[in-house]
């Protein structure tokens, strides 16, 4: 007695995580490369305000004690480069290569959510006090990233 083969559609449904059908990845590919370079540039924005004016979140985040709040943000950007820029490069090659590009889709929202729900207590402490526009302005370019992401997702897991 043998043993049937399976077809490709059927390993397709068993394994639907492994990659995006190459059809479908090919009519969505410039609107997710246009999406995800955006978030590229926002998360490099989010940088630059940190990096250029770092006693504004000094100030506004740690009205106590500047020079905690000053190593704080220190090693927050050390800690946050040496996971995105990693995790920028295999995104992009996942997405260029179509190899696990949903698992890393999910994985973009789950590093995404955490480090908004990390300075969620900061953030919600400096706009209880006093809203300024850069506060503003972080929280927004962290949410944009978020929905720009969520999109992302929904498209590959069609």
């Amino acid at each position: 007695m043998t043993t049937p083969v399976v077809s490709e559609e059927e390993m397709r449904a068993l394994l639907p995580a492994y990659e995006v059908e190459d059809q479908y990845l090919q009519r969505i590919r410039k609107k997710i490369l246009i999406r995800t370079l955006i978030v590229t540039a926002l998360f490099c924005v989010r940088l630059l305000m940190l990096i250029v004016s770092p006693e504004f979140h000094v100030r506004t985040f740690f009205p106590d004690d500047a020079t905690k709040g000053e190593e704080y943000i220190d090693q927050i950007i050390l800690f946050r480069m040496a996971v995105l820029i990693p995790f920028a490069f295999i995104y992009y090659i996942s997405f260029w290569k179509n190899l696990y590009f949903r698992t890393v889709t999910v994985l973009s929202l789950i590093i995404t959510c955490s480090i908004l729900w990390s300075d969620a207590e900061l953030h919600l402490a400096a706009l209880a006090g006093e809203p300024l526009l850069g506060v503003l302005t972080a929280l927004a370019i962290r949410l944009v990233i978020l929905y720009l992401l969520a999109l992302n997702y929904m498209d590959v897991r069609r």
